[in-house]
């Protein structure tokens, strides 16, 4: 999720529970027959429901955007169109598409052609690897 969408959805659920203060004071002086303080909390209610509206078309133009971008990643990766074509027909074997997000998949070690995207961030996914790969690491020494 962009910083975009995330904004935009936690702006929105925001400014709706912040609403809810002024018009309770808006339903407490109409109880009392307070016009002006009615009005002036209409008016905190309308300021905040605006708000959350444009919270709202933020988070709609991250979502957007964040749809174009995964379908410039599926073209990358030769999904549909001509590249997709083109590479079905010169590289005839299966290639599985798959996306991690934080927890384990076991089969994605069962397949040797794969397109994977993600953070891989369980160890399980490098137990076998892994005297290997603290060797080779090293980090500089200050």
């Amino acid at each position: 999720m962009n910083t975009k969408t995330m904004e935009g959805l936690v702006g929105a659920g925001m400014n709706m529970k912040i609403r809810d203060t002024p018009m309770r004071v808006y339903k407490e002086a109409e109880r009392e027959g307070n016009i002006g303080k009615m009005e002036q909390a209409m008016g905190y209610v309308n300021e905040l429901g605006t708000r959350a509206w444009e919270c709202k078309s933020q988070a709609e133009e991250g979502m957007a955007e964040e749809a174009v971008e995964m379908k410039e990643n599926e073209k990358l990766a030769g999904g549909g169109g001509r590249a997709g074509k083109l590479r079905r027909k010169l590289l005839p074997f299966t290639i599985h598409h798959m996306r991690e997000e934080r927890i384990y998949h076991p089969e994605l070690l069962s397949y040797s052609d794969m397109y994977i995207s993600g953070y891989f961030a369980c160890e399980k996914y490098y137990a076998d690897i892994l005297p290997k790969l603290r060797e080779s690491i090293r980090f500089p020494q200050s």
